[in-house]
């Protein structure tokens, strides 16, 4: 009875054991396994880690080229610029310049033109003067001319009637002395004929 009781026990005991090795055989296989994916997940960290460098230095080199040809854009548009605002600065400069120029070219020709005004306005004063004096002193002749004449027109109307009177006088007193003579002489009707057509004929 005790013999078959220990019997039993140690039955018991080798399978405990057999079950035993064949756990740690299970854990020495899921062990290994465990091993193999530890391995993997190493390796694929180590290429992911190794994937992210590259694209790092990748997107430095990028960033860098980016930058190089963005710098190199910026000298060359700058360049540009400054070259353009270098002859808009020559182009304004050179503008006043001629503005200077044409403002004191300008201001000499009006003080030139006004110098000639009152020139000119000084001639025609003076010409209008002498004009003036001459036209005075040309009616003042006129005058006096015409005075002239007025006083030789009255002394020869004066003169003339005179004359006029004398004649008149002269001839009354031969027609007065021809009629006396007439009642003398058979002739003095043809005399004073005579006489009578010279007193028409002027």
């Amino acid at each position: 009875m005790d013999t078959v009781q220990s019997l039993r026990e140690g039955v018991l005991q080798v399978e405990k054991f057999a079950n035993l090795e064949d756990v740690r055989s299970r854990a020495d296989r899921h062990g290994s396994k465990l091993n193999g994916v530890k391995e993997s997940m190493m390796s694929l960290v180590h290429s992911v880690q190794s994937e992210i460098k590259e694209r790092v230095d990748a997107n430095k080199a990028l960033n860098a080229m980016f930058e190089s040809q963005v710098q190199a854009i910026q000298d060359r548009l700058e360049f540009v610029f400054m070259k353009k605002l270098d002859r808009l600065d020559h182009s304004v400069a050179a503008i006043s310049q001629r503005m200077s120029v044409v403002e004191r070219d300008f201001a000499l020709t009006r003080e030139k033109h006004m110098q000639d005004m009152l020139r000119r306005n000084q001639h025609l004063a003076q010409d209008a003067e002498k004009f003036m004096s001459a036209l005075r002193s040309e009616r003042a002749d006129r005058q006096h001319r015409a005075d002239g004449f007025a006083r030789q027109l009255s002394d020869y109307e004066a003169k003339t009637r005179t004359f006029i009177s004398s004649q008149m006088q002269m001839r009354e007193q031969q027609t007065r002395r021809k009629r006396a003579s007439k009642r003398t002489c058979p002739f003095s009707t043809l005399i004073v004929k005579e006489d009578l057509q010279m007193l028409r004929t002027p």
